[in-house]
């Protein structure tokens, strides 16, 4: 039978092949460490690993769902989403296009209340905000709002 889990993880392993081909063609670092393309690499094979637990492993007991369209729209909404947020980021900004992305997904992921959803949106832009702009000094699109 086809469950949610099922088509999760062959979309992962599906997804991490493709990451692992496109990181083969970053160029190397003669000498100076593993290369560019180590990093992407080791994160696919870590994938094809959980996705492959998500095909095979069942804990005992728990009732496995088949596959329905509900699923199924959620996830091509996440998929929309990330899409547009990486195509809005360098016009919008970091911020403003994180918190936009994350009050999407939340919304397409519990039916919480809008106060919840934007609310948890903010904090989580605010805290990646800060941790790749302060901690690790990484500057990030500004685009024309902020």
């Amino acid at each position: 039978m086809l469950t949610s889990n099922r088509v999760i993880g062959i979309i992962l392993i599906l997804f991490s092949a493709a990451v692992w081909v496109l990181a083969s063609s970053f160029p190397d670092q003669a000498g100076a460490g593993p290369g560019s393309a180590f990093f992407p690499q080791a994160l696919s094979v870590l994938l094809v690993i959980l996705a492959a637990g998500l095909i095979f492993v069942n804990p005992e007991g728990e009732k496995q769902d088949p596959f329905n369209k509900t699923q199924l729209l959620t996830f091509l909404g996440f998929i929309l989403t990330l899409i547009v947020y990486i195509l809005l980021i360098p016009q919008i900004g970091f911020f403003v296009t994180t918190v936009a992305a994350a009050f999407v997904m939340v919304t397409l992921l519990s039916g919480s209340s809008i106060v919840f959803r934007g609310v948890t949106a903010v904090a989580l832009s605010l805290v990646t905000y800060s941790v790749f702009r302060f901690l690790f000094n990484v500057p990030l699109p500004d685009g024309l709002l902020f």
